[in-house]
């Protein structure tokens, strides 16, 4: 055993495999932000009641912390303070907790049980994420606000971070919840705020919802990794969905999104491989990720009003066979279709002025591109390996090429530059990995190199995605 006093540094249990138990001394009225963080052997810690306050990501990535009794003096529990503690069974809140904060108890997934106490007020978002053995949370009567989702099923960050959303870990919903705070409702599964104008989490496995005519806001990820759900109709008076709300739904396969929608949130339905039909809304952006991984969607109309449209929005849609961006967006962001292997056209916006790194990676049906004048700049892999183009023109306000920006194009023959350019840098391997008759027109004098037509096997260290 060892002990924390007032003259233990700030990082002396920092990051510590030799520690298994600590005491903390009677006369210790704090403990630092990341005291005991990634002391993964760390498994029993010992805190007096004079204790009242722990500090944020205290102890984060305790794996083997197996449970924890809280001093009563702590009011709140700290952002990040138990994330990740995945061997951690049980905890002992104390009577006078207030507010417990973001991501919290986040992938505790040993969890199976907690007691809020009478007199919790505040619960914030990802406090209970990924708390996959947690079977029942009783509300008490004295909360009063729920910010944000705290008891989604996966945390965005994974997805964002995941190359292929079906590698993100949504568990199955099997939550018992109790509400008796009056503050909140209850109704067939879903918790509402008390006037039914938000959806705050659903929280049983349904097969078809409606959503109801009262509610204006639809929390994040608060249908998220609902495996049985294969319909959900809006109404009109449906004003903001959540990002991530529907990801991870594999049976959804119809949506109708309300008209009074501005935007398309970020990864509001990635992950939705049976989803083949959407309508949307005049929205004027779509945000990231938010339609990768439908493997099913085969056509999508975006409205004239769209000006923003997400990194990697349309990822790996790939029954996905044609496009038509609005004029409205100037550029194409990173990986937007990336992975479309059955998309044939694309209609590219009269304003373009950049098409972003991955783009258009792999979408190996595409036979034709017909790029506006305004474009500036063509980013890095951006076409790597669509084998069915056969030319491409380089229009005359084009400035940078990036890194094999058309590799592996092996079926393309025709490569021009228009006369009005005069310099052009183009990177290395840019146009390299064609395969037969090779015609380049209006390409000498603009200063490109000759390794832009060279393949390079030691760019093949950098990953598929980087």
């Amino acid at each position: 055993m060892e002990y924390f006093t007032q003259a233990t540094g700030e990082e002396t249990f920092r990051f510590r495999n030799d520690v298994r138990e600590v005491t903390v001394a009677d006369d210790v009225r704090e403990i630092p932000p990341c005291a005991f963080i990634g002391s993964e052997h760390l498994e029993e810690v010992h805190m007096p009641d004079g204790i009242g306050k722990i500090g944020f990501k205290a102890f984060m990535g305790c794996c083997g912390l197996r449970g924890v009794r809280l001093p009563e003096g702590v009011k709140v529990l700290s952002d990040r303070l138990f994330y990740g503690c995945k061997g951690m069974r049980y905890i002992e809140l104390p009577k006078g907790l207030l507010r417990i904060e973001e991501n919290a108890f986040q992938d505790c997934v040993s969890l199976s049980g907690i007691d809020l106490p009478e007199g919790l007020q505040e619960i914030c978002g990802g406090a209970f994420v990924g708390c996959a053995s947690l079977k029942q949370l009783v509300l008490p009567a004295s909360l009063r606000i729920i910010r944000g989702n705290p008891f989604a099923t996966t945390y965005s960050n994974e997805i964002c971070s995941s190359i292929f959303v079906e590698d993100v870990p949504f568990y199955k919903i099997s939550m018992d919840i109790v509400n008796k705070s009056p503050f909140f409702d209850l109704e067939d599964g879903v918790l509402y705020d008390k006037d039914h104008t938000r959806i705050v989490h659903c929280f049983k496995q349904i097969d078809e919802f409606r959503i109801p005519s009262t509610v204006t806001e639809i929390n994040e990820m608060a249908f998220c990794g609902q495996y049985s759900l294969r319909r959900v109709v809006l109404h009109a008076n449906v004003k903001k969905i959540g990002h991530g709300a529907f990801c991870g739904c594999p049976k959804l396969e119809d949506v109708v999104l309300s008209e009074s929608l501005c935007n398309v949130n970020a990864m509001l339905f990635a992950g939705c491989v049976s989803l083949r039909h959407v309508v949307l809304p005049p929205v004027e952006a779509i945000g990231y990720r938010a339609f990768s991984g439908c493997k099913a969607l085969e056509e999508i109309s975006l409205p004239q009003e769209l000006c923003e449209l997400g990194g990697s929005a349309f990822w790996c849609c790939e029954r996905l066979k044609g496009i038509v961006l609005p004029d409205g967006i100037k550029k194409i962001e990173h990986g937007t279709f990336m992975l479309c292997t059955s998309l044939e056209s694309v209609g590219f916006p009269e304003h373009l002025t950049e098409i972003a790194d991955y783009a258009f990676r792999c979408c190996r049906k595409l036979h034709e591109v017909n790029f506006p004048e305004t474009l500036e700049r063509i980013g890095v892999r951006t076409f790597m390996e669509c084998s069915a183009l056969k030319a491409v023109h380089i229009p005359g306000n084009v400035q940078f090429i990036g890194c094999e920006a058309f590799y592996q194009c092996k079926n393309l023959m025709t490569l021009s530059f228009s006369k009005e350019i005069s310099r052009i840098e183009v990177e290395e391997a840019a146009f390299a990995g064609h395969f037969g008759l090779f015609w380049k027109e209006n390409d000498e004098g603009l200063g490109i190199p000759k390794n832009a037509y060279i393949a390079n096997p030691s760019l093949d260290k950098f990953g598929f995605w980087d």
